[in-house]
């Protein structure tokens, strides 16, 4: 588990990132990451899971590696799902329902 001290380190090199390279579309892998991304967000990563709209950005969240690392789940069937999702996303089509539309938030913020 990352600590928050680190975290609180690294955010300014996130925010930093975010606004040199302007992606379209962030995937969080895990709490951490989603934490780090959208603090303000719903909180756990099962509320979490799925597509948000933050500003003029796409949210992808979803299980971090650990879990297919730790045997514990296989998430490739899970992370086949992600990439094709980018992939519509990308390509300007947006998943029917199952986008949850949040507040214009600043990835990074509170």
């Amino acid at each position: 588990q990352i600590e928050q001290r680190d975290q609180d380190a690294c955010r300014g090199f996130l925010q930093e990132d975010l606004e040199k390279w302007k992606p379209r579309i962030i995937v969080a892998l895990g709490s951490t990451a989603l934490q780090a991304l959208w603090p303000s967000g719903p909180g756990s990563l099962a509320r979490a899971k799925g597509v948000h709209r933050l500003g003029d950005r796409w949210l992808v969240v979803t299980d971090p590696p650990s879990k297919h690392i730790a045997g514990r789940r296989n998430l490739t069937a899970e992370y086949d799902k992600i990439f094709e999702l980018i992939v519509r996303l990308l390509s300007g089509i947006v998943p029917p329902l199952r986008v949850r539309t949040s507040p214009s938030v600043t990835p990074g913020t509170k």
